[in-house]
């Protein structure tokens, strides 16, 4: 089953945003969508359903995933620098080699999610779940909130 948008009308809001009013995709039902690649940086999607959607190596950087449904979603090689994923739910998603420097991931579920080789200087998991999560190779300097030690390839709670 679809969502409510489809990845050429996500494209036709992407590319009337502009710096000022950027795109807003808040509360849309956007699962399965395979958006990888694009820039959807800046953007709000907060509330958005992007559980299952392929978003490999997408641009996501100061994005707002604020209550963003990311469970099952395809992130790796993404960019989330300086996005606001704070209370996003993000259950068995793979984030291997993103970017996540001084990502907000406060209160968010990332159990048994796979940060392998993921670059998260600066970010905050302070508060967030992390059971079974996978941190194996990940660059992790200057987080808060994560208690794994470095030693630690996987978290179990």
């Amino acid at each position: 089953m679809a969502g409510d948008l489809t990845v050429d009308e996500v494209q036709a809001e992407l590319d009337a945003a502009t710096p000022e009013q950027p795109a807003d995709f808040s509360g849309h039902d956007l699962r399965y969508l395979d958006l990888s690649g694009m820039d959807l940086s800046g953007a709000n999607l907060a509330g958005a359903n992007l559980s299952e959607a392929r978003l490999e190596n997408t641009c996501l950087e100061g994005a707002s995933l604020i209550g963003t449904n990311l469970d099952h979603a395809w992130l790796a090689g993404a960019d989330l620098s300086n996005a606001n994923v704070s209370g996003a739910t993000l259950r068995q998603t793979q984030l291997s080699g993103a970017r996540l420097a001084a990502a907000d991931f406060t209160q968010a579920d990332l159990s048994d999610a796979t940060f392998a080789d993921a670059t998260m200087a600066d970010a905050d998991f302070t508060g967030a779940l992390i059971q079974g999560t996978d941190f194996a190779g990940a660059e992790r300097s200057g987080t808060r909130g994560l208690n794994v030690p470095e030693s630690d390839v996987s978290s179990t709670g």
